[in-house]
C-alpha cells in the first residue's frame, strides 16, 4: 500500500495534492479535475485510515440536518422538478414489460422467504405509508371486484334473500350447533359478534334446516371456494348430526 501521491505537475511525492495544487501551483481544484479527472488527490494509506476511522459511524447532527435542507431546497425547483418527472416518465416506458430486466423472471425461494418474513404482521400503512396503502388498496378493489373475482357465480351475491330466512331461523340455528362455528369450532362468545348461517347448497331460496348451518364469518368467506367440495363436506357433517339426534 502506498503512502504518497505523485503530483501530476512537478512530479513531487506527497500524502495529499489537496492543499498543494491549491497553493504551490495556485490552480482551484475544480480546474485541476477538469484537466486529471482519475487524478487521485490522497495516497492509499490515508484512504484506508479514513476509512477505519469513519466505519461504523454516522454523520454529525448538524451535517445531516444541513444535507437534508439541500436536498429539500433543490427537490422543489421547478426546473428540477420537471426534469424529474421527464426522466420518471422515460424510464417507466423504457422498463415496461418486456424491456423490465426483471421480465418473465420469477423470484427464487429464498427472496420470498425474506419477504415474508420482513412483511409478517405489517399493514400496507406500515410499509407504504397511508397515502400510498389506499391507493394499493383501491387497485386491489378494482382488479378484484365482479367478473375478475375467481369467485364471481354471475351476480348471485346481489340476489335477495327470502322471507323466510329471518333473525328467527337463524337463531334456532346457531342454537342447534350450539353456538358453535362448524368448522373451526370457535364459539360465538369468543368471537364477539353473531355466527353467520350459512346454505350449504348456494342456494338462498333453499332455507330448510338441513340446508344450514353455522359458520364464523371467516369461515363462511373461505367457503365460497371449491362449492362442490364444501357441500359434501356440510352434507355429510349434517346427516351424522341427524343420526346422533336419532
Amino acid at each position: 500500500m502506498r503512502d504518497y501521491v505523485i503530483c501530476p505537475l512537478c512530479s513531487q511525492k506527497l500524502r495529499s495534492l489537496v492543499t498543494h495544487i491549491t497553493r504551490k501551483h495556485g490552480i482551484p481544484m475544480e480546474e485541476f479535475r477538469k484537466y486529471f479527472p482519475d487524478q487521485e488527490l490522497y495516497c492509499e494509506t490515508r484512504n484506508e485510515k479514513i476509512r477505519k476511522d469513519k466505519l461504523g459511524k454516522s454523520r454529525p447532527k448538524w451535517v445531516r440536518e444541513k444535507v437534508r435542507k439541500t436536498v429539500l431546497a433543490t427537490y422543489w425547483e421547478p426546473e428540477f422538478r420537471k426534469n424529474l418527472l421527464k426522466r420518471i416518465l422515460k424510464y417507466k416506458e423504457l422498463y415496461k414489460g418486456s424491456g423490465n430486466p426483471n421480465y418473465g423472471k420469477k423470484a427464487s425461494d429464498r427472496c420470498r422467504r425474506i419477504n415474508s418474513k420482513l412483511r409478517k404482521g405489517k399493514t400496507y400503512e406500515e410499509m407504504y405509508g397511508r397515502e400510498r396503502a389506499r391507493q394499493i388498496r383501491n387497485l386491489y378493489s378494482i382488479q378484484r371486484s365482479g367478473e375478475k373475482n375467481g369467485n364471481w357465480q354471475g351476480g348471485l351475491t346481489f340476489e335477495e334473500y327470502p322471507i323466510d330466512f329471518n333473525d328467527k331461523l337463524k337463531e334456532e340455528i346457531r342454537k342447534r350447533d350450539g353456538c358453535l362455528c362448524q368448522l373451526c369450532n370457535n364459539l360465538q362468545e369468543e368471537l364477539k359478534r353473531k355466527l353467520d348461517v350459512h346454505h350449504v347448497d348456494y342456494d338462498k331460496e333453499n332455507c330448510e334446516m338441513d340446508n344450514l348451518i353455522a359458520l364464523c364469518g371467516s369461515c363462511n368467506a373461505k367457503v365460497n371456494k371449491n362449492r362442490e367440495y364444501w357441500t359434501k363436506y356440510f352434507q355429510e357433517k349434517l346427516r351424522k348430526f341427524r343420526i346422533k339426534e336419532v
